[in-house]
């Protein structure tokens, strides 16, 4: 075993009452015993672990989201592209920022009405469109939106 998570993955395969875990050889410069130390430290630190005292840098994280965002407006620049698939571009671009989108779709009058709203640490961008069909809206919408998100230039800080 390299590691105490591979110790602990070994063992956690012989968890039943019943069972148990031979180590048949083990590696000098890497004894059973100290890895049994170090996942029992380990143990430790995820007990002693409180979420409400961890320190949130919102300054190291808006430069973090600036950085996704402007490796991801490669995405933006071929409008081309965008025209064909927007609601594929725009999954994308959502996946590499690391950014919330939510979608709302509704039917009034025969048509149906789509809403989107990106949310990042930096902005938020809202688009709505309609159309005769669910997936003819959602496309719209997305193109509005990639076009809202191009011509904010957020990501050229």
């Amino acid at each position: 075993m390299k590691d105490s998570v591979e110790l602990c993955q070994r063992f956690g395969r012989a968890r039943q009452n019943d069972s148990s875990a031979i180590v048949m050889k083990q590696r000098q410069d890497r004894p059973v015993a100290m890895l049994e130390k170090v996942k029992s430290r380990q143990d430790e630190i995820i007990k002693q672990f409180d979420p409400t005292k961890v320190q949130i840098n919102h300054d190291a994280n808006k430069r973090a989201q600036n950085d996704r965002e402007r490796n991801a407006a490669k995405l933006l620049s071929k409008m081309d592209e965008i025209d064909k698939k927007p609601v594929a571009i725009l999954n994308i671009y959502v996946s590499k920022t690391k950014a919330l989108l939510t979608n709302n779709i509704s039917k009034k009058q025969g048509l149906f009405h789509h809403g989107m709203v990106y949310e990042s640490d930096l902005r938020q961008e809202i688009a709505m469109a309609s159309g005769s069909s669910k997936k003819e809206a959602k496309k719209l919408c997305a193109l509005r939106l990639l076009k809202n998100i191009k011509e904010s230039n957020a990501y050229c800080i």
